[in-house]
């Protein structure tokens, strides 16, 4: 008896429908937030609307510009050889972040 349960089990098995699979990125979710956050902030350096209050069509881009490096470059763990540099662009990459903080509501 234990053979044929076992024999219909594979049977079943065999041709049974196939089970839809799920579609999985290979790309962590930290990335594919920065790119969808990169293309919005590239879009805005291309057409810049919803320019905040006090700021300049220029001062706006060069903001976005800052951001979009944050973005980019937060992600990748590369380490210079110079510590200057390498403080040089971790200050770069926090100031992107915190403008970012600070004019999300006016990036659509």
């Amino acid at each position: 008896m234990g053979i044929f349960k076992k024999a219909k089990g594979f049977i079943k098995n065999v041709f049974s429908a196939p089970k839809k699979e799920v579609e999985i990125s290979s790309a962590p979710a930290n990335e594919q937030i920065a790119e969808f956050i990169i293309d919005k902030l590239n879009d805005q350096i291309s057409n810049p609307n919803n320019i905040p209050e006090g700021l300049t069509k220029k001062q706006w881009r060069v903001a976005l510009v800052n951001m979009g490096f944050a973005f980019s470059q937060a992600h990748r763990e590369v380490e210079l050889r110079s510590k200057a540099k390498t403080k040089i662009k971790k200050l770069r990459i926090a100031a992107g972040f915190k403008l970012f903080l600070k004019y999300f509501k006016d990036i659509k």
